[in-house]
């Protein structure tokens, strides 16, 4: 027969190990303090390394974005045929997204600086690359026809939103950081705020255009 007093310390064991599972551990994270003149008064402040831009829409068609055309030539009338080729190699510098826009669904930054942070994070936002294509091919084509040189550059509009960062609570009191007046926010790695939008580029690509028909594409 089990001793009364080993069964009660056994019973006080037993409710101490449940209060304890059933103790939530007390989150790391706590709100911080961050100047003004960071923050420019955004309700929600972007962190590097934390907050991202997520695709959630794009379009389901592309358009060719022409580049850079060349000079026409018109192939005489006297002769048989032409036969032209631009004859050299051509680089042209675009950017491989264009049109870039970001809506944070607060005030606009006065001094831009803050707006202009975010662009680093909308993908490929402002990348500019150098296309070279090799204009050496030749065609054929007939008299009195017109030809040029272009390079094109497919596009497609895609959207989404911005995802983690800084959240000013919603409070009016007021802190101090970095030895100036600031306000008080709290991280968050999932929360979704604001918008973007950008014109990314697909397929670069190069040819003859004739007669106003663009013809096979080439790189």
């Amino acid at each position: 027969m089990t001793p009364r007093w080993y069964s009660l310390a056994a019973t006080l064991a037993a409710a101490i190990l449940v209060v304890i599972n059933n103790i939530s551990p007390v989150s790391a994270l706590q709100p911080e303090c961050i100047d003004d003149g960071q923050s420019e008064g955004f309700d929600a402040v972007y962190q590097k390394g934390v907050t991202k831009a997520e695709v959630t829409q794009q379009a389901t068609s592309t358009w060719d974005d022409w580049i850079w055309k060349g000079e026409p030539y018109v192939c005489p009338a006297e002769v048989l045929e032409c036969t032209y080729g631009f004859g050299s190699i051509r680089t042209t510098s675009t950017t491989i997204s264009i049109g870039g826009l970001a809506q944070f669904g607060n005030r606009n930054s006065p001094s831009k600086s803050y707006m202009n942070a975010f662009l680093f994070l909308i993908p490929n936002y402002g990348k500019t690359v150098e296309y070279t294509t090799d204009f050496t091919k030749r065609i054929i084509f007939r008299p009195g026809d017109t030809a040029y040189p272009i390079q094109v550059a497919t596009r497609r509009w895609r959207g989404g939103i911005y995802r983690g960062g800084y959240f000013k609570l919603d409070t009016t009191e007021t802190c101090t950081a970095g030895g100036g007046s600031g306000h008080w926010y709290m991280q968050s790695n999932e929360r979704p705020w604001g918008t973007w939008s950008d014109n990314v580029m697909e397929n670069e690509w190069s040819t003859y255009v004739v007669n106003g028909y663009v013809g096979t594409p080439f790189k």
